[in-house]
């Protein structure tokens, strides 16, 4: 965690809280830098189905194979239980 200062006051960044919203392709080229952007995808679709637990937690905050974009809270999930990218 670094800290960023504004002209107001320090702000303490965290990753897992990120204001940037991201596609699920764009996510999952960060985990698959060298496959292309279907491949990717199809990689990350099948960490997710092998992780009993990450699939679960994912269940929780509505998360569908079917979405385009991951939540904050969806990345910071992937983020927890699969590493940082």
């Amino acid at each position: 965690m670094s800290i960023i200062f504004s002209n107001f006051a320090a702000i303490k960044f965290n990753p897992h809280q990120s204001a940037i919203r991201m596609s699920k392709q764009q996510l999952a080229k960060m985990y698959f830098p060298k496959s292309s952007p279907e491949a990717a995808s199809r990689s990350l679709r099948r960490w997710v189905a092998r992780c009993k637990a990450l699939r679960e937690a994912l269940a929780k905050t509505g998360y569908s194979d079917r979405q385009h974009n991951v939540t904050k809270r969806q990345q910071a999930l992937f983020y927890d239980y699969l590493g940082e990218p």
